[in-house]
């Protein structure tokens, strides 16, 4: 069965999660994709020790696996001419280009926007980038745990009020970032179809964590819901963690209590406690 990108074709020149992971929704889709790398080949390949897995081989990393399914891979130096005309010559067919490099070397190599727009004007053009496109942090090299974690908020909202920062799961944010830039290239394709000429499609991991933090950011405003925040001074304790007596934890989640009140309480084998006015006022 054909998905609904099948005819398209995407040129990836990225490094990492972020961007990769993007690309490869767009392959599960059913578009056809081209991966290309430096001669020294994209870094992730052999970071498979940062996950503490046993490497087999520089040859093999499962996490890169993860995101480069789907995908073709070819070995071109953008720092030569000939290099620059394999690109070239892969984009006159293609509908998509997608880049997590820095504005500095895009130049250098001959592929960033302004470029790759005047020379194919239909084609829509990805940036996964750290922190946007302006500000003083504009050209900063940006990471799952700084950029996403660190500068957003989602970092200091995942953890007990007068703990310790926690590590987040690897690829958090890059994955989430990822599927920004998946939505993004598709509806930057519907208007090119539309219009006839491509558009630039920039997402950073500083801004989807933003958008993933604007609920609380938003509470915040109003002084009430300070992140980060205890478990046991929670608005409603039926939105919290409770430890187990076999030394487990739980996540109850019962938003709007004066419905779910009786419910929850037969759930947990505490029917008596059903119509309690101390609790279900």
């Amino acid at each position: 069965m054909k998905g609904p990108l099948s005819g398209y074709k995407i040129i990836e020149f990225a490094t990492y999660v972020a961007a990769p992971s993007g690309v490869r929704i767009l392959a599960d889709w059913g578009a056809e994709v081209i991966k290309i790398e430096g001669p020294s080949g994209d870094d992730y390949r052999t970071n498979w020790n940062v996950y503490c897995m046993p490497g087999e081989s520089d040859l093999y990393n499962p996490c890169f696996d993860l995101v480069g399914v789907n995908k073709r891979f070819m070995v071109v130096d953008l720092r030569t001419d000939e290099g620059r005309e394999i690109l070239y010559k892969l984009l006159e067919d293609a509908q998509v280009f997608v880049t997590s490099a820095r504005d500095k070397a895009l130049k250098k190599l001959g592929c960033d926007w302004e470029t790759l727009h005047a020379k194919f004007p239909r084609l829509v053009y990805g940036h996964v980038r750290g922190y946007g496109e302006n500000g003083a942090l504009r050209d900063m090299p940006g990471y799952d745990y700084t950029a996403y974690h660190a500068r957003s908020g989602v970092g200091g909202s995942l953890y007990e009020k007068g703990g310790s920062p926690m590590i987040g799961g690897p690829g958090f944010g890059d994955l989430q970032t990822g599927l920004a830039l998946a939505g993004g290239i598709a509806a930057a394709l519907v208007g090119a179809e539309r219009t006839g000429v491509g558009d630039r499609v920039v997402v950073s991991l500083n801004a989807v964590g933003v958008y993933v933090m604007s609920l609380a950011h938003t509470a915040a405003q109003y002084g009430g819901y300070i992140l980060p925040t205890s478990r046991r001074s929670t608005s409603n304790p039926f939105n919290s963690t409770y430890k187990t007596k076999d030394n487990k934890w739980i996540q109850f989640c019962v938003a709007a209590p004066e419905l779910g009140y009786n419910h929850f309480m037969e759930t947990i084998g505490r029917g008596d406690l059903k119509d309690d006015p101390r609790y279900c006022k």
